[in-house]
């Protein structure tokens, strides 16, 4: 009896084992294709880049050189606008806080462009919206007082004017010939980082219903980065 016991025990031990075996060489199968899988995109990847010519390097090489020649002949031409106002009438309790720490005159920053050597920037409102003074750095340092020529809420432009020698204008395109992918670059002082360079697609175009408080809509949309500056 108690070797039949015995026996009952080493059997179902051996199953145990059995089973323990068989859970442990599936799950080791399943690494395995798992692995397999894997090793076998990264070499369909490799080999796509084996395929790839001099031809193609030649013309990526060309649209990264033609990133850097529309960064460098734009770049004179963009400018840092910096707009001065006095405090706007507020709450007695707020003015008394910013007398007491001296949070000094309201400021607005942002970038504009050069359009006419004569020294006419085309900028947004906003940037100097209720200004009571306009500062225009240029890419070269040099730093003059402007006037403000007209401005256009609804569109959110405004036109500044120097008096400065030596300029560089940009020039416009022409928006009717922009379609949905073509290539674009985006050049400003953003967060005050000079003369940066931000680069994408236009994604769509005639982008009506912007939530934006202005009157005018047709906007065309990038992913290109483009931070307040």
């Amino acid at each position: 009896m108690q070797s039949g016991k015995s026996w009952r025990n080493a059997l179902l031990a051996l199953l145990t084992i059995s089973a323990a075996i068989i859970v442990i060489e599936q799950t080791g199968l399943i690494q395995r294709a798992a692995y397999a899988i894997e090793r076998g995109r990264l070499e369909a990847g490799y080999e796509q880049l084996r395929q790839i010519t001099d031809d193609d390097v030649a013309d990526l090489e060309r649209v990264s050189q033609g990133f850097a020649i529309v960064a460098e002949v734009v770049k004179p031409a963009v400018v840092y606008i910096d707009a001065v106002s006095r405090r706007v009438d507020m709450d007695p309790q707020m003015e008394e806080l910013f007398k007491r720490y001296d949070f000094g005159p309201a400021r607005g920053t942002g970038s504009g462009a050069i359009f006419d050597e004569t020294g006419y920037i085309v900028t947004n409102n906003h940037v100097i919206a209720d200004a009571d003074a306009v500062r225009v750095t240029l890419a070269d340092g040099r730093r003059y007082n402007a006037d403000v020529v007209g401005t256009d809420p609804k569109t959110d432009l405004a036109v500044l004017k120097i008096h400065a020698d030596n300029l560089h204008a940009a020039r416009f395109g022409d928006s009717d010939k922009v379609k949905v992918g073509h290539f674009v670059l985006a050049i400003g002082s953003p967060f005050r980082l000079g003369h940066s360079v931000s680069h994408g697609i236009i994604s769509a175009i005639e982008r009506f219903d912007v939530n934006v408080d202005i009157d005018y809509q047709d906007w065309f949309q990038t992913d290109a980065a483009i931070n307040p500056g």
